[in-house]
């Protein structure tokens, strides 16, 4: 939906209302992630998926082993 902007009847700029655009475009997105007869996540998006949690997990890991060591070098 588009509409124009206009002050004494110069058009300043048009105002679009770009909902339903993003609205599909998710759809999309989303549809094109997953298995249309199993809902599943497809390959890619299941590696993408697992390799993101992976990551956190290990930055995750790193803090712990990093304070526990702090935490030892405090109390030795």
């Amino acid at each position: 939906m588009q509409s124009a902007v206009a002050i004494w009847g110069k058009v300043l700029g048009y105002l679009q209302n770009i909902n339903q655009d993003m609205f599909a475009k998710e759809k999309l997105k989303k549809a094109a992630q997953r298995d249309s007869l199993t809902g599943l996540y497809n390959v890619g998006t299941a590696k993408k998926r697992i390799r993101g949690i992976l990551r956190n997990q290990t930055k995750n890991l790193h803090k712990k082993i990093v304070q526990g060591f702090l935490m030892y070098n405090e109390f030795a």
